[in-house]
C-alpha cells in the first residue's frame, strides 16, 4: 500500500473542482464531463489503454498486463440530452500464479448511459459553466474472463466551466454492482458496490487567445481519478497528459500513476498509458 498525506489529496481535489475555480476547457481523458453534442450530431471516440497490475499472492507474486480498447458513442438526441455508447475489448497477460482469469481475449461488458444537461452559463465566447446528471447501465458481455454477468445501475453527475486558457471539470460516478467477475483485475468489477471520483484541470497552451483562423488548440491536462469500492479498496491515480483539438476531430494522451492505494481484494494498479482519438460528425 502506497499512501499520500490525506489533507494534500483533499486539498488537491478542491483545487480541481469547478467550484473552486475556472474549469474543463474540453473533456479531459480519464473523466467524464458535462459536455456533449448538439441534437443530432454524432461523436466517435477511440481510446486505448495499457496498464500494468502486480498483486501479491501466497505461491508467488503475479504481474497482469491489460490492453483495453474502448469505443465510446456519442448521440445528440436533443439539446439537452444525449446517449452514450461505451464497448471494451480487452487482452490480458498474466505473469505468475494466478486464479480464475489467465490470459485471454474478449469482449468486456458494454455500458449504455443517458446525459441530462441541466445546468449552462455562458458569460462569454466560449466562457461556460455545465452541469449533467449522468445514467445508465452496464450490459453484460457474457464473455467468461472479463463479463461479470450481470446488468449494473449507473448513477452520478458531472461539471465542467471553462473560463479563458483554463479549465476545470469535477464528476462523481455510482456503480449498483448486483454479480461479480471471478478474479477481478480491474477495480469496480466485484460484487461490491463502486464510487468513481474525478477531478480535472486544463490548461490551453496554444493559442494565447482565439482568433478568426484558429483551427486548432493545445492542452495541457491532469486529472485525479479515484475509485472506492464498498469492500474497502480505495486507489487514487494522478494522469498528467496533452490533448489536441481541431475542429472536428482532436488527440488526446495521459499517463496515470498510483499517488494513494489501499487494495486487499484485487490487483494493484502500478501505472497506465492511454492514447485516444476523437472525431465529430
Amino acid at each position: 500500500m502506497r499512501f499520500l498525506n490525506t489533507g494534500l489529496v483533499l486539498a488537491a481535489v478542491l483545487l480541481l473542482a469547478p467550484s473552486a475555480g475556472p474549469a474543463v476547457a474540453q473533456q479531459a481523458t480519464n473523466s467524464p464531463s458535462a459536455t456533449q453534442t448538439s441534437k443530432g450530431v454524432w461523436s466517435v471516440r477511440e481510446r486505448s489503454n495499457l496498464t500494468r497490475y502486480e498483486q501479491d499472492m501466497p505461491a508467488g507474486d503475479r504481474t497482469i498486463m491489460r490492453w483495453t480498447h474502448e469505443t465510446i458513442v456519442m448521440y445528440g438526441i436533443e439539446g439537452d440530452l444525449a446517449a452514450m455508447l461505451h464497448v471494451p475489448v480487452i487482452d490480458q497477460r498474466i505473469d505468475g500464479p494466478g486464479a480464475g482469469n489467465d490470459d485471454a481475449t474478449g469482449l468486456g461488458d458494454v455500458t449504455l448511459m443517458g446525459q441530462y444537461r441541466f445546468l449552462q452559463q455562458d458569460t462569454g465566447p466560449i466562457n461556460t459553466l455545465r452541469g449533467a446528471l449522468q445514467f445508465g447501465v452496464e450490459i453484460p458481455s457474457y464473455d467468461e474472463a472479463f463479463s461479470s454477468d450481470s446488468f449494473d445501475p449507473i448513477l452520478g453527475a458531472a461539471f465542467t466551466r471553462i473560463d479563458g486558457r483554463h479549465g476545470t471539470g469535477a464528476a462523481v460516478l455510482w456503480k449498483f454492482n448486483t454479480g461479480d467477475q471471478d478474479d477481478p483485475i480491474a477495480g469496480g468489477n466485484s460484487s461490491d458496490d463502486a464510487l468513481y471520483y474525478n477531478s480535472s484541470y486544463l490548461y490551453r497552451l496554444s493559442p494565447q487567445t482565439y482568433q478568426s483562423d484558429t483551427t486548432a488548440a493545445f492542452y495541457f491536462q491532469t486529472e485525479l481519478n479515484g475509485l472506492y469500492e464498498t469492500n474497502g479498496d480505495h486507489e487514487l491515480l494522478i494522469a498528467p497528459g496533452l490533448l489536441y483539438e481541431a475542429t472536428d476531430w482532436a488527440a488526446e494522451l495521459s499517463v496515470r500513476l498510483p499517488i494513494m492505494e489501499d487494495i486487499d481484494h484485487r490487483p494493484e494498479t502500478r501505472w497506465s498509458v492511454v492514447l485516444g482519438i476523437r472525431l465529430l460528425f
